[in-house]
């Protein structure tokens, strides 16, 4: 965490509660810092990393974003991903996908994976080792991208690449926003048993899950 991390919640957290002042947030810092929520079964709430990819900004990357999600009945019905190396950001809702640049927005939608050696994105700071490498080589996913944080989700979203695969821990606030991203833009975000991720978990943690785009 760095003093980046806590200055941009604060800034999210003010926003949304004046904005959703009955809305519950679950934030990234505020969790690591002890405090829990009782969130009501199927009630909405925010799900907010301030700083996906924290390591990667601390290291003098740029593919680090600010992660913002809706969440209701269980699943993410909105999302905003915002870069602010590039100051550019994705947004997904009611099955439609933006990306925003320089003031100007165009539709983004995924694409189907070739039938030969699709695009899988994997992180830089955070390797599931053996596991990934045999599941990205049983559906040849030969071509591999070094990305950071959940801009993976975003450039899934937008037609460059086809697959994430995650199987060690998160959190539900790294994947909230780019779940919705993707899945306005035509893509999924699933786990091992092929279900939608889910929200509202116990400590807030994912399963394993592959984010791709289109069937």
């Amino acid at each position: 965490m760095t003093a980046a991390d806590h200055a941009s919640e604060a800034i999210i957290l003010e926003g949304l509660r004046r904005l959703t002042p009955g809305i519950p947030i679950v934030a990234e810092e505020q969790m690591a810092g002890g405090h829990r929520h009782d969130l009501r079964a199927d009630a909405p709430f925010w799900c907010v990393d301030p700083l996906d990819g924290t390591r990667d900004f601390a290291d003098g990357f740029d593919d680090y974003v600010v992660c913002i999600g809706l969440i209701e009945q269980g699943f993410p019905i909105l999302g905003v991903l915002f870069a602010p190396a590039t100051n550019t950001a994705w947004t997904g809702a009611l099955g439609q996908a933006l990306r925003i640049r320089e003031g100007r927005s165009a539709k983004i939608s995924a694409r189907p994976a070739p039938p030969n050696a699709p695009q899988a994105f994997i992180s830089r700071s955070n390797r599931d080792g053996a596991r990934l490498d045999d599941y990205l080589a049983s559906v040849g996913a030969v071509r591999q991208k070094v990305v950071g944080s959940a801009l993976k989700f975003a450039l899934i979203a937008e037609g460059q690449g086809d697959l994430y695969a995650r199987f060690g821990r998160t959190h539900e606030w790294d994947t909230a926003a780019g779940q919705a991203v993707l899945e306005a833009a035509g893509g999924s975000v699933l786990t091992e048993a092929g279900e939608r991720l889910v929200y509202g978990k116990p400590g807030f943690l994912n399963s394993a899950f592959f984010a791709r785009g289109k069937s």
